[in-house]
């Protein structure tokens, strides 16, 4: 009987025991209900902040939209030669460096009004027509995918979708010359689809509503300031792509300038910078 009594008093807890417990737990739930109320306010504030679009985390990147020339294709060089041959009986004579700088990403029409105006030659009304025509002789011939950007394009995780300038015909062409048109579920946006062409951003607002992504779910490539001013001015992140053959040195600095948020130098530099983005 004494050891059981000697049990039952080491089992019980005395007055000021009980005292210190209750106080611990009284304390400990407080403290859990106050991280538990910060927790739900962070919670909530970092909700509201995603779906105004204030908070664009990485992980939350929906599409991808490429450019094509010079950004997946190296036409932008053939495409340079080419005017330059047509361009040089008239007496215009510059390097494809110096073209390439002065006249990037604009279409054909628009940079031969821009040299008729700078230089007073006089552009023949067939000349567009001839310029295809060259065009067209080297491409099947010369048209190579830039280096990397083949592997590249298959690898991304999540769905693509081209933008460009140039009509779709010409984009299909591309794709189906360089290997990547089997196989792609995307879709091809294109200036013809909308009133202006790059630097406008219709194209990329046509492009976001036929996807149904939010700007901040979006990233584009571009290798001309002319596309990453459009894709900014539509709310989208923008590499800037430096691997084709015309890109000469300094045009990073215009990327920059018109917005690009990263500059990635060839395919394997882009490729860290996708997966970054939680994209490939």
């Amino acid at each position: 009987m004494l050891t059981l009594n000697l049990i039952l008093r080491c089992a019980a807890p005395s007055k000021r025991e009980k005292f210190i417990i209750s106080t611990n737990i009284t304390r400990l739930c407080r403290f859990y209900k106050k991280t538990l109320l910060v927790v739900i306010r962070i919670s909530i504030l970092f909700t509201f902040a995603v779906l105004s679009g204030n908070l664009a985390p990485d992980t939350y990147m929906k599409h991808i939209y490429f450019d094509n020339d010079g950004t997946i294709v190296d036409s932008e060089i053939l495409a340079v030669y080419a005017m330059l041959n047509r361009l040089k009986p008239l007496g215009f004579d510059m390097d494809a460096a110096t073209y390439s700088m002065r006249y990037p990403g604009l279409l054909e029409k628009d940079i031969l009004k821009r040299i008729e105006m700078e230089y007073g030659i006089e552009v023949p009304d067939d000349f567009i027509d001839h310029l295809h025509r060259d065009f067209n002789e080297i491409f099947d011939i010369q048209l190579e995918v830039i280096d990397g950007m083949d592997h590249l394009f298959r690898d991304v995780k999540i769905p693509k979708s081209m933008v460009s300038n140039a009509r779709v015909v010409h984009v299909e062409r591309c794709m189906h010359r360089i290997g990547l048109f089997e196989g792609f579920e995307g879709k091809i946006f294109s200036a013809e689809h909308v009133a202006r062409p790059k630097p406008s951003p219709d194209v990329y607002l046509h492009a976001l509503a036929q996807t149904g992504v939010n700007a901040h779910e979006a990233v584009a490539i571009e290798d001309s300031p002319t596309g990453v001013s459009a894709a900014k001015a539509a709310g989208i992140k923008v590499i800037g792509f430096l691997g084709a053959a015309h890109i000469a040195d300094g045009h990073e600095v215009m990327l920059l300038e018109n917005g690009a948020d990263y500059i990635a130098e060839n395919a394997s530099a882009l490729r860290e910078i996708l997966m970054g983005l939680n994209v490939l």
